[in-house]
């Protein structure tokens, strides 16, 4: 499953479960590694999947590395770029990945409900 999940594009074992979980969650396989266009230019994203009403879900799985200054200002201003361009932005923390996945496909679920 590694193997797969690597060749697919993951870049972690919980960016490779959270592709799991969305399609459990009942929505569309998520691409991997998808650079996305913003009005600040193009960034590179964990997971997109498409959502019921058309719009698009930007997926972002973060490891502990994520809490540190820099890259949280980094990560707030490729949110806000992704926002801009018209996308709705979730993230998880890797550890939510993996120790609650039934949280993670709810919050999934209750992304698709509001986005019929």
């Amino acid at each position: 499953m590694a193997l797969h999940d690597a060749a697919a594009g993951a870049d972690s074992w919980s960016e490779a479960e959270a592709a799991r979980l969305v399609v459990r969650a009942g929505l569309p396989e998520p691409r991997r590694q998808v650079v996305i266009w913003t009005p600040e230019g193009p960034r590179r994203v964990d997971l997109v999947t498409d959502l019921p009403n058309g719009r698009r879900l930007v997926l972002e799985i973060d490891g502990p590395h994520h809490a540190e200054d820099a890259v949280r200002r980094e990560d707030a201003l490729k949110d806000a770029a992704a926002r801009a361009a018209g996308y709705l932005v979730l993230r998880i923390p890797a550890s939510m990945v993996r120790d609650d996945p039934w949280a993670v496909m709810a919050a999934l679920r209750d992304i698709a409900r509001v986005n019929l």
